[in-house]
């Protein structure tokens, strides 16, 4: 009896380990289409940009993001002009090159500079994420001395 509740809860185990794993390709896989998504859009390539979001949308069809996308390319939006465009790839290039380098504040203003040319951008606001999270690691805790 005890080894058959063993193997009962090894087996739940594995397969909630394996749910996971299969939640976070999910999950992978949604976030490179919504960024190929975007690109696209940004460079004004509609048809290719409307596809990428329909695959993200087949993962996660109740997401906001996507169903607002959609919907603007519906209607025909084009989201900004090509200077933008131009604009945005130069300072998302020179932030991923200071963050590379461990230049963090310099890599969070090109990074917000990309972001103001092209707010549909994802990499971007990671990004940023990712350096608040290694600065708030950087910053020694204050602790109390009483």
């Amino acid at each position: 009896m005890k080894l058959s509740l063993s193997v009962l809860l090894l087996c739940l185990l594995s397969f909630a380990l394996y749910a996971q794993d299969g939640k976070n390709e999910r999950e992978r896989q949604y976030n490179r289409h919504v960024e190929l998504g975007d690109s696209l859009y940004i460079i004004a390539e509609f048809d290719g940009a409307k596809i990428e979001y329909e695959l993200a949308s087949g993962l996660f069809p109740k997401r906001k993001y996507l169903k607002e996308k959609l919907e603007n390319l519906e209607r025909g939006r084009e989201p900004i002009c090509r200077a933008d465009a131009d604009l945005c790839k130069v300072a998302a290039e020179k932030a991923d090159f200071l963050f590379e380098h461990g230049q963090y504040d310099e890599a969070s203003y090109f990074y917000k500079v990309s972001l103001e040319s092209c707010p549909v951008l994802i990499g971007p606001k990671e990004r940023l994420i990712e350096i608040q999270e290694i600065k708030e690691k950087l910053t020694p805790t204050k602790t109390n001395a009483n």
